[in-house]
């Protein structure tokens, strides 16, 4: 089930900025408040994709009314974000895993050893 975490748009110089209370370090940004939200949603996913992918879990989502406007942002909106915050059912390697598989070149080692690599191999070319 889903958790909506809160997104408050702001002005800025240029555009309009977005930042989650809830979700520490996720911004972004768009020069219109439609594609500021656009972009709102797009960084929440990504954010809690890299949270997850790291072994964290994402942190409990606030009600929108306990969260306090804050006088020094001139909020032009707030949204309300969905995030799945269950791990993925698929497994993905942790990420030290992958960078030594991708240092060892482990995948065209395989695909080298693999029998139909071989008789492709052996195959002279059609011209």
């Amino acid at each position: 089930m889903p958790q909506f975490y809160v997104a408050i748009i702001e002005k800025t110089r240029g555009g309009f900025g977005v930042f989650f209370p809830d979700l520490p370090g996720c911004t972004s940004f768009g020069p219109t408040i439609a594609k500021a939200a656009e972009n709102a949603y797009v960084a929440a996913q990504a954010h809690a994709a890299l949270t997850q992918e790291y072994g964290e879990d994402l942190p409990k989502a606030r009600p929108p009314e306990q969260i306090a406007a804050d006088p020094d942002v001139q909020e032009k909106a707030r949204l309300l974000v969905p995030l799945r915050s269950e791990k993925s059912r698929c497994f993905r390697p942790p990420l030290w895993l992958r960078s030594i598989a991708q240092r060892k070149n482990y995948r065209s080692r395989a695909q080298a050893r693999s029998p139909i690599s071989r008789s492709r191999a052996s195959q002279p070319d059609a011209l």
